[in-house]
């Protein structure tokens, strides 16, 4: 399983059949287009929710990402800032800041 890959606690159902994995891809400078990178260190949610769709495979609909669990939007949002930072929040843990 890749890295970026977030197993989801409640499946999303669609078309019928459960979506239980999700992948989460390095975005480019166009996916972020409107969501600031702040918003998202900071964990604001509304800024996850627009981004998802656009980084996610199998995509999301904004409805789906709505719907996410508090847990699996939690776990989607560090993977997110991990992804951003380049670091995982266990590497970081006993480094003194630059």
């Amino acid at each position: 399983m890749n890295n970026n890959t977030l197993t989801l606690s409640k499946a999303i159902t669609r078309d019928g059949k459960p979506v239980i994995d999700l992948t989460l891809r390095e975005r480019s400078a166009g996916e972020l287009r409107g969501i600031k990178l702040f918003d998202l260190i900071q964990g604001d949610t509304g800024a996850l929710i627009d981004l998802l769709p656009r980084i996610s495979t199998p995509a999301l609909t904004k409805q789906e990402a709505l719907g996410l669990s508090l847990r699996d939007s939690m776990l989607a949002l560090n993977l997110v800032a991990t992804m951003i930072t380049g670091e995982a929040a266990d590497d970081a843990e006993g480094k003194p800041s630059p």
